[in-house]
């Protein structure tokens, strides 16, 4: 159970950033979510960062960068075209 937890703070600790829809009282209906994926998972090409966009019951992906620099980037290139918000500050920025 500690290395459990150990491996969510560690998770925790890497660069996200998030926007959504939300409005007032009223809860978001689409979120996205860029985030630093965790070491346990290898991808080709070495794309350490991942843009997905949640709407009610469904996930997508929508992009895959090999820079947080391209994430940032990429994150806020779909903020303004989805019309959404930032609701976070950049972690390990």
């Amino acid at each position: 159970m500690a290395d459990m937890i150990k491996a969510y703070e560690v998770f925790m600790n890497r660069f996200r950033m998030q926007s959504d829809d939300a409005q007032g009282t009223k809860p978001a209906k689409v979120v996205l979510s860029t985030v630093e994926l965790p070491d346990l998972i290898e991808f080709e090409n070495t794309q350490r960062y991942e843009t997905c966009v949640f709407r009610g019951n469904s996930t997508q992906i929508l992009r895959r960068y090999h820079s947080q620099g391209e994430a940032v980037e990429g994150h806020r290139i779909m903020e303004a075209r989805m019309g959404l918000r930032s609701v976070s500050k950049l972690a390990r920025a």
